[in-house]
């Protein structure tokens, strides 16, 4: 995860980097140079997402101050990571990123169910913790829900939780008992109980002109 550059001032500018468990900013001049060790500047990391700060202060050397063991106990989205140097009235700050919560999981919390040919189904999927409690402050998982069908893995749609819960609708045309399964990179998998798409005799050329559709 990178900060980025940030703004100048004096001449100066100062970027940040944060990868497993710590962060390291860098101050350089106006040549491009880093600064010098001692009491130039010290830069002020600080943790903030909506509900939680933290700070800590770490003295540059040879331009570059290290913040090693950054631990996150908080499972939520938002975070973000801000610098500032007493070298200058500017700052560097990083894109919003995830902490997961341990045990995470998905699970249907609204599962598919019989359903006629053409006709909507929605299926709802949540992120939870280890203990099945949704996890509302979660707005960044992506998860893609595919089903089973034309002797192969067909992927139905890809959505981002919003409070945590991820909405999908499709229609569903062969006919047959199917079920989903949802996935995502950081939460696992869950399947979906069997369902059956039903025959129906109002919908005309069902299949389409397709090889194969679900």
């Amino acid at each position: 995860m990178a900060i980025g550059s940030a703004g100048k001032a004096a001449g100066k500018q100062m970027s940040c980097t944060s990868s497993a468990g710590s962060s390291t900013c860098l101050l350089w001049g106006i040549n491009s140079k880093t600064i010098s060790s001692g009491v130039v500047a010290t830069v002020a990391l600080t943790l903030s997402s909506t509900t939680h700060n933290t700070s800590s202060s770490i003295q540059l050397v040879n331009g570059v101050a290290s913040f090693p063991g950054i631990a996150l106990t908080v499972a939520a989205s938002g975070f973000q990571l801000g610098a500032t140097t007493t070298a200058g009235s500017f700052s560097a700050t990083s894109n919003p990123f995830m902490v997961s919560a341990t045990g995470m999981k998905l699970a249907f919390v609204q599962p598919p169910v019989d359903v006629a040919q053409g006709m909507t189904e929605t299926v709802q999927v949540a992120v939870e913790d280890a203990s099945s409690n949704i996890l509302n402050s979660d707005n960044m998982t992506s998860i893609t829900l595919t089903v089973p069908a034309c002797s192969a893995t067909v992927t139905i749609g890809t959505a981002t939780v919003v409070g945590g819960v991820a909405m999908f609708n499709y229609k569903f045309y062969a006919v047959a008992a199917l079920n989903l399964t949802a996935s995502s990179s950081n939460a696992g998998s869950d399947s979906s109980s069997v369902f059956n798409v039903t025959a129906n005799p109002d919908l005309l050329f069902a299949d389409g002109f397709d090889g194969c559709r679900p």
